[in-house]
């Protein structure tokens, strides 16, 4: 297992090589026919083909992680991460959906704001969800990206600069921006 999640979780080079999946994927084959429900290994099988960028529309993994009510809201979350970057928005929304239903927490509730926004143009649905995360969140670096979009697409740019200055580091790097705060 901890072969396993190097190999696609600490891979260096992403999209995953046709050689590390088929590196991986037989071990962890192996380890779900001794321990069929074994939580991790189930997440990492379904991970396999999105970060391999296969386009797998296969989330049985994932499905079957679902199940357990321990990893529940992390399955549901990662179904509709997959769904999302496929392009299949209603699906995403399903399944982040029920993830928050579970357990909401800043990786479900992230994605929720990024549909609210590039999805459904919901400005006022973006800004309740990200009112949702706990202000230590908020104080984290990949966090900011995800305020700053908010703010500055309901235009409220005093709200945007206020927080800003919350912020301890004077150079933010964020999935959509990279520079002074």
């Amino acid at each position: 297992l901890a072969q396993v999640n190097y190999l696609v979780r600490g891979a260096a080079q992403l999209p995953l090589t046709a050689a590390v999946v088929g590196e991986a994927e037989p071990i962890l084959r192996g380890l779900l026919r001794q321990q069929p429900d074994e939580p991790r290994a189930l997440f990492l099988l379904g991970m396999l083909g999105f970060l391999a960028d296969n386009a797998n529309e296969d989330m049985s993994a994932l499905e079957r992680l679902e199940k357990n009510p321990a990893f529940a809201a992390v399955a549901a979350k990662e179904i509709g991460y997959q769904h999302y970057w496929a392009g299949r928005w209603a699906k995403a929304e399903e399944a982040v959906n029920r993830s928050i239903a579970l357990l909401p927490y800043w990786d479900n509730l992230e994605l929720k704001i990024v549909l609210a926004l590039n999805w459904r143009g919901d400005l006022d649905l973006a800004k309740a969800t990200l009112d949702r995360l706990p202000p230590s969140v908020l104080q984290e670096e990949g966090s900011v990206g995800f305020v700053e979009k908010v703010l500055r697409w309901r235009r409220e740019s005093r709200e945007l600069v206020a927080y800003l200055e919350t912020i301890p580091q004077d150079w933010l790097e964020t999935l959509e921006f990279s520079g002074p705060k």
